[in-house]
């Protein structure tokens, strides 16, 4: 097993989208669909960012209005994402109340999630299995596997945990502590809700409230918005750490990403260059509509790409990676 370099994932929406998650068009989809609830469930919570202008006061209909036309304006930019509009439009009211709303439906299914969680399957199973035994050892550094993701969801993290509680034999408490010495970098934000509480026993939404809402709305961010922190710090949701996983990479693996500009460009590989090392092999799975897309970028950076097979070309684009870095 090769301990210097690491294999590193890069995980788009697609990369949770067999864990029951929306991808970015999806997502503005749901909320479209739901704007009349959602809108009342944010008075509810009496949400507000009034630093950027932006207050409610018990009034629904105007919550309602301010998300449909947030989403009317990003159907007609044509950004490829959500998250990606979210980030132009950062301190606009139609932003913050879609931030909001892209909160709260991420936090409900998350949880929704983990309330059901059984054996793990998929791609998340094909990377947990191998680390496991390292996960445990005390004396081992967890440095074989790094993952930088634009999702906004903890899933690889919930199910993670929930193979070590079933593997070593510890309380989930022992075993969220376990699991999070895999690190993860949370490019886009994250729910800010602690992972403990979404372990037995099992919180809803309607115990939220305000604080933890509005605390992930504010951890929506476009990736240039991060600041790099030291190299001693934890750099979790820093570009800067993901460039530096990627430029010491043995392998790469890009899972469910749909190679938008922003963030290719965030990690420094849209117009090539030495973002990761020439002998680090690189794999990938996307949607088949992708594909030639992607063989395009390819060419164009000068990268050999080897794409996951069949209907599970995530979990086959995981094996390859982690076989090539050593940890199979």
């Amino acid at each position: 097993m090769n301990r210097d370099r690491p294999v590193v994932f890069i995980v788009g929406a697609g990369g949770s989208q067999p864990y029951g998650f929306p991808t970015g068009i999806d997502l503005a989809s749901q909320i479209s669909q739901r704007s009349s609830d959602l809108a009342l469930r944010l008075v509810q919570f009496q949400c507000h960012r009034s630093e950027n202008g932006v207050k409610w006061a018990g009034d629904e209909k105007e919550a309602e209005a301010i998300i449909k036309a947030g989403l009317e304006k990003f159907d007609r930019s044509g950004l490829g994402s959500i998250d990606e509009y979210l980030g132009t439009k950062s301190g606009s009211h139609y932003a913050n109340a879609l931030a909001l709303a892209v909160a709260h439906v991420i936090i409900e299914r998350e949880m929704a999630f983990a309330s059901t969680l059984r054996r793990t399957t998929d791609w998340h199973r094909e990377l947990a299995l191998p680390l496991l035994p390292i996960l445990t050892d005390e004396g081992a550094e967890v440095k074989q596997v790094k993952i930088i993701t634009f999702n906004y969801d903890r899933t690889l993290e919930l199910n993670l945990t929930n193979m070590l509680y079933g593997f070593s034999g510890f309380g989930w408490k022992e075993s969220l502590q376990l699991a999070q010495r895999l690190r993860v970098a949370h490019i886009h934000g994250s729910v800010q809700l602690p992972l403990e509480q979404l372990l037995p026993p099992h919180h809803t939404v309607e115990h939220l409230g305000t604080q933890v809402l509005t605390a992930t709305a504010r951890s929506i961010r476009l990736v240039d918005q991060h600041t790099a922190r030291s190299h001693n710090e934890c750099c979790t949701n820093t570009k800067a750490c993901a460039k530096e996983w990627l430029s010491e990479a043995i392998a790469v693996a890009f899972i469910g990403f749909g190679f938008h500009r922003p963030n290719l460009e965030a990690l420094g590989i849209h117009s090539g260059g030495d973002w990761a090392p020439k002998d680090a092999k690189i794999y990938f799975s996307a949607m088949s509509d992708w594909e030639s897309h992607i063989r395009e970028w390819t060419t164009k950076v000068g990268r050999d790409m080897e794409t996951g097979r069949g209907d599970k070309r995530s979990v086959t684009a995981t094996t390859q990676a982690l076989r090539a870095g050593g940890v199979l």
